[in-house]
């Protein structure tokens, strides 16, 4: 038996290549990346919070479904953007750790809705 918590994330998530080209650029302490990471991560924890999850104890399995505007995008640079997901909710206490010793995998599924980009994510928790 399973337990599953699900969110949605309106708005599409850096990919690969803009992770990449933020991660470039730098002046001083200052990065790019740093500055991307906080301003999804933040608006990440919003949608969490929304929500209204509950920790997660046992082991889990992380579904994710991308909504693309259009298919521009290739899956491997789509999927990127999981790392501010699976950050935000060990940042809140949702997960433990993003760890092998908690998430046991993953599975992306992905569709183009131009009206309604974002990505709803399922945690579910499986028996080990």
């Amino acid at each position: 038996m399973t337990h599953a918590r699900k969110f949605f994330i309106p708005c599409r998530l850096p990919g690969l290549n803009d992770i990449i080209k933020a991660s470039k650029v730098r002046k001083g302490n200052w990065s790019g990346y740093a500055e991307m990471k906080s301003l999804y991560e933040s608006m990440i924890k919003t949608d969490i919070r929304k929500a209204k999850l509950t920790p997660c104890t046992g082991l889990v399995r992380i579904l994710l479904h991308w909504v693309e505007p259009n298919a521009r995008r290739d899956f491997g640079n789509i999927r990127a953007g999981e790392k501010f997901i699976s950050d935000s909710l060990v940042s809140l206490g949702i997960l433990k750790t993003d760890a092998r010793s908690q998430v046991v995998g993953f599975r992306d599924t992905f569709s183009v809705d131009a009206s309604n980009p974002g990505v709803w994510v399922t945690l579910e928790e499986v028996q080990s």
